[in-house]
């Protein structure tokens, strides 16, 4: 605009420029994109619309086909401002893709995490515009079809039950047999879930992959002190740490260990530090402060309030095994207070560290600390972790050293990597010549030898690890480029979170400069018509 308009501050109006071929070669001109309040609306909804498309006014406020009548409405239906509608969208969007498991999973989730004080979640009407998504329509006759939704409501009742939320809270029909009304089952369904075996395509997961194991001379030893263990209600032993670096199967054996437990009738309480360790669990596997009950402050000796005849009390009491995985993550205050908490609900063996349960924890001193509020000092990391806690040292330590990833023609490469990891080749590497390459696109020619047409699960398991989010990006879009797909960037929502009207300059930098930001954990998400990328 700035290079065929000019602004008349007389008439206060952009004007065309007349531009002929004596000032062809003029100097070129820079424009800014004024910042706004974001206690103009409609303003504010142009200047985050000009932020990130091109195009005329009228381009704007075109979306998908839909001719909007405000900016504003344009900036909410690409998903750049907050409304109620985003969960509908949400849930339309995923009945494309998503089989009815999936949609089931996506729902649960949009009604336990999504509302906020500006999107109060309408769950009955959700339920009832994509009922038919939730269930397995596949040869369902008319009498089968009340059957299937009544089961896909008792699926998603476990999951809501699960984060301490109910069906009735969102004005959700009860199954016939729910189990918000039988405590009893609901720790039998939670301990022991039957839906494993279900014969619903959907929902099957197969446990075959354990009844067939050959587990190591490592993990076979592991697994039978585990067992011994259990059995023996006498055992002076009920602290163990499995460690091990990546690769040497320390998911593998733990789901392995959980499934036999559970052949034996014993009840797991299978966690991890983070949702997406959690979700490496065969099944039934939640975050360490879900299944305790924590809140984003921790404090030390400040425990959650769980009562014993509460449905997580009676959780944690029952459980015979409770299983932490990924504890180099973990903050030794929220460790700590899952000690007290455990000799709370089981006064009898106060004396006893976790109340006298068997406790597995896993992870690998390699991965990430805990993350210290206003501090990035190695130091307070370090005095974060739970090895720095006296229940630590408490702990039988048992490591897996066999790496069951590696094939033997990758063996002198593994063990490169290694010497370099663990500071063995000093200040510098040398890196093999067999290794290099001198571009990224004989990177990308390498590394996608057969191709973007090849099956996805062949495609996922070629990565290119980069030191920063801003090469990632760069790598990504040249990648992308390489594919023949429309691209959809997806956005954040903007919310301002200043009320001051005046407030330019902040306005400025909180939509300007923070959606420039790529911080740990915030990549750009963009969709191809076949895939994803971050």
């Amino acid at each position: 605009m700035p290079e065929t308009y000019a602004f008349n501050k007389k008439d206060k109006v952009w004007k065309k420029l007349n531009i002929n071929e004596k000032n062809k070669n003029r100097k070129p001109r820079i424009g800014r994109i004024f910042s706004v309040s974001p206690r103009d609306p409609e303003k504010f909804a142009l200047y985050i619309l000009t932020k990130h498309f091109p195009g005329t006014p009228e381009d704007l406020l075109t979306v998908n086909g839909h001719a909007c009548l405000t900016f504003a409405e344009a900036a909410r239906l690409r998903g750049l401002f907050e409304d109620n509608n985003v969960w509908e969208r949400t849930l339309r969007e995923g009945s494309i893709s998503l089989n009815p498991s999936q949609m089931r999973q996506l729902f649960a989730n949009i009604l336990a995490f999504g509302g906020t004080e500006k999107c109060v979640i309408d769950g009955l009407l959700l339920w009832n515009m994509f009922i038919d998504h939730f269930y397995d329509r596949r040869r369902c006759s008319e009498a089968e079809k009340s059957i299937r939704i009544d089961r896909a409501l008792a699926i998603i009742e476990r999951m809501l039950l699960s984060q301490g939320r109910t069906l009735q809270e969102f004005n959700l029909p009860s199954p016939n047999r729910p189990l918000i009304n039988d405590p009893n089952r609901a720790l039998e369904d939670f301990f022991f879930p039957h839906h494993i075996n279900d014969d619903e395509m959907d929902e099957a997961i197969d446990t075959t992959i354990f009844d067939n194991a050959n587990l190591n001379p490592e993990q076979q030893r592991f697994f039978s002190i585990i067992r011994s263990s259990v059995l023996d209600p006498f055992t002076k032993n009920k602290l163990f740490f499995l460690s091990g670096d990546g690769g040497t199967g320390k998911t593998f054996l733990l789901n392995y260990v959980i499934y036999k437990l559970r052949e034996m009738r014993q009840k797991v309480l299978a966690t991890a530090s983070t949702g997406i360790a959690a979700t490496n669990y065969y099944s039934g596997g939640m975050t360490f402060h879900s299944a305790f009950r924590f809140g984003r402050d921790v404090e030390p000796g400040v425990i959650p309030p769980v009562t014993a005849d509460s449905y997580f009390g009676r959780r944690i009491i029952e459980a015979n095994v409770i299983i932490i995985d990924e504890v180099s993550m973990l903050n030794r205050t929220v460790f700590e207070n899952v000690n007290l908490l455990c000799k709370k609900l089981i006064p009898q063996f106060k004396d006893q560290p976790f109340g006298g349960k068997i406790v597995i924890i896993s992870g690998d001193w390699k991965q990430s600390l805990p993350v210290v509020n206003d501090s990035s000092s190695p130091g307070a990391q370090v005095a974060a972790s739970i090895q720095s806690s006296d229940l630590y040292g408490r702990f039988e330590k048992h490591r897996l050293l066999q790496n069951m990833r590696v094939i033997p023609s990758e063996i002198q490469f593994k063990d490169w990597l290694y010497s370099i990891g663990t500071g063995q080749t000093g200040d510098s590497v040398s890196i093999p010549i067999g290794m290099r390459v001198n571009s990224r696109q004989d990177l990308y020619a390498f590394v996608f030898n057969t191709g973007f047409d090849a099956p996805v699960h062949e495609l996922l398991k070629r990565l290119i690890l980069s030191p920063t989010n801003r090469v990632v990006d760069m790598i990504n879009e040249e990648i992308v480029g390489l594919i023949d797909s429309p691209v959809q960037e997806y956005l954040s929502i903007d919310n301002p979170t200043s009320e001051n009207p005046f407030a330019y300059n902040l306005a400025e930098y909180e939509v300007a400069q923070l959606n420039r930001l790529t911080p740990i954990g915030f990549f750009r998400l963009f969709c191809l018509l076949f895939c994803f990328k971050i």
